[in-house]
């Protein structure tokens, strides 16, 4: 499968994953931290989304035990870790230095409470960190290409490549 195709697959699916996890979010918002509802939202969410990744954006590629464990390894430490700490940066950084940006997005969408605006902020910036780095750890470790060996003899020299 090519790059654009795959890339715009993990987009279709990850985007339905992120609108899930987002509703969870939300939902575990109004009556836990910021940071305790992103851990829930994501433990839920990551097992949904190997089993769409491994259905849809890399169908191509074997998937294996192994490859199940280091997509929980790789989104432990992505989504508990990273994203927990850019979460707690933005919750911090919301009453401060993007107050400006949440203050704009409020009064654009002033119909919206303005703690629901500042949640959502918070939830699309860390998403776009979090997925992009999740696309390339699990294109280079989860579901990593096959390496084919033709033969066993060595490769040839050709002088004209050099």
């Amino acid at each position: 499968m090519k790059a654009q195709k795959r890339v715009g697959i993990f987009a279709v699916v990850g985007a339905a994953n992120t609108l899930f996890d987002y509703i969870l979010f939300m939902v575990f918002t109004t009556f836990l931290a910021n940071e305790i509802s992103s851990i829930i939202a994501a433990t839920i969410t990551t097992v949904i989304a190997f089993f769409l990744h491994r259905g849809f954006t890399w169908r191509d590629r074997k998937a294996s035990r192994s490859s199940m464990i280091k997509f929980l390894t790789i989104n432990a430490a992505v989504f508990w870790g990273v994203r927990t700490f850019v979460v707690w940066v933005l919750t911090a950084a919301s009453t401060s230095w993007l107050e400006p940006l949440f203050g704009f997005a409020g009064w654009v969408l002033r119909f919206l409470p303005y703690d629901f605006v500042v949640r959502t902020g918070i939830f699309g910036i860390t998403t776009l960190i979090t997925l992009t780095l999740t696309y390339f750890l699990y294109n280079k470790f989860v579901f990593p290409r096959e390496i084919e060996i033709i033969d066993d003899k060595k490769p040839r020299h050709d002088s004209k490549t050099d």
